[in-house]
């Protein structure tokens, strides 16, 4: 799929040029469908693609509970490992790809590192939940597109 923009010039003299394309990854293959589109933009922008996955710890974490530290990170290698195949899988001349893992609640982080990085705009998949599921799943892409002050891109899960 070729992405193409046009953007008429009054509204260029009011947007700040888009620089980095964060796309959150939790592995599945929503986020990957993300990422297909984010590397898209990233490539038609000229701008640098960010890949972040952020790992929460639950209160059922802790180690009276059998979450040991060297679990957490054994854990915390697995992601950052994930996060290195998923970027070594998109090298490509011109585009510039950089990962980073995080600690917190998803939405939360993902948010306000997009609010301290200037010139971002989000890219996240959207696993397409509804009624029962949504309402007892939640959705991060629901949050973070509510919360957001920076473009955000959802794309849901082709089916």
């Amino acid at each position: 799929m070729a992405v193409r923009f046009e953007v008429s010039e009054e509204r260029k003299s009011g947007m700040d040029p888009i620089t980095k394309i964060i796309c959150p990854l939790d592995f599945s293959p929503g986020s990957d469908n993300a990422l297909k589109r984010a590397r898209e933009l990233a490539r038609a922008l000229g701008a640098e693609l960010e890949l972040v996955h952020v790992y929460q710890l639950s209160a059922f974490s802790i180690p009276e509970a059998g979450m040991t530290l060297d679990y957490i990170e054994i854990l915390k290698k697995q992601a950052q490992k994930a996060l290195d195949e998923h970027s070594a899988q998109l090298r490509e001349p011109g585009l510039r790809v950089s990962t980073r893992l995080l600690e917190g609640d998803p939405p939360h982080v993902i948010v306000k590192l997009a609010q301290e990085t200037p010139g971002s705009m989000l890219v996240l998949g959207s696993h397409g939940r509804t009624g029962f599921r949504r309402l007892m799943l939640g959705s991060v892409a629901e949050q973070v597109v509510r919360a957001a002050t920076v473009p955000v891109l959802t794309v849901k899960l082709e089916e």
